[in-house]
């Protein structure tokens, strides 16, 4: 392989641990991508990664780390499938949050090794943790991601419902905010007014 580590996607987490792994194995062995060149080409000017189109990525990985939104997963897939059948050792890595390993082969056409990491808000400031969970993973493969993702940020192992659950219970927070967030906005909006001029 050319490069060691891909990104698809470099919004908040996908760039954040794409400049992480950039400063701890070093710029020429990582790729990116993202449909917004200014995201990858920030990367490139800073770390020294490469920028390449989501095809020759996933041509030239070992290992891929699937950046985008679960909503637009199956179509960031879809377009890279012939691409993935020309690599065979690739091994995809998701943060999507609300999609299992499986699902992520069934979009994928294929038997693909999967982790599915759960890295937290934090890690945006260099100081979060990352669980994960393999399927399909060889040991070395394993040992090697865990060896490199731990310069960078503790990394612990956990069974793939542990993180599936945790993955649940954050979404299940983020929608509590929200929806709290906007009830706010809604008193503010239909607070009466006081008249100050007969104050």
């Amino acid at each position: 392989m050319k490069y060691s580590f891909g990104f698809i996607g470099c919004g908040n987490m996908g760039g954040t641990l794409a400049a992480a792994v950039a400063k701890t194995v070093g710029g020429a062995a990582v790729a990116v991508y993202d449909r917004d060149e200014s995201k990858s080409n920030a990367l490139r000017e800073t770390y020294g990664v490469s920028v390449l189109d989501g095809t020759a990525l996933v041509k030239a990985c070992k290992f891929v780390v699937l950046g985008v939104k679960p909503q637009v997963m199956e179509n960031a897939l879809a377009e890279l499938k012939n691409a993935r059948a020309e690599n065979e050792n690739v091994t995809l890595i998701t943060m999507a949050a609300g999609l299992s390993i499986s699902a992520i082969r069934a979009m994928a056409g294929g038997e693909y090794p999967v982790i599915r990491i759960m890295p937290n808000t934090p890690c945006a400031l260099g100081k979060g943790v990352v669980l994960y969970a393999t399927d399909g993973v060889s040991q070395c493969d394993e040992q090697r991601q865990h060896r490199k993702q731990r310069t960078f940020f503790p990394v612990f192992r956990a069974r793939a419902k542990t993180v599936a659950g945790i993955t649940h219970a954050a979404d299940d927070g983020k929608r509590h905010h929200r929806q709290q967030g906007q009830r706010c906005d809604n008193r503010t909006q239909h607070r009466p007014k006081i008249n100050t001029s007969a104050v």
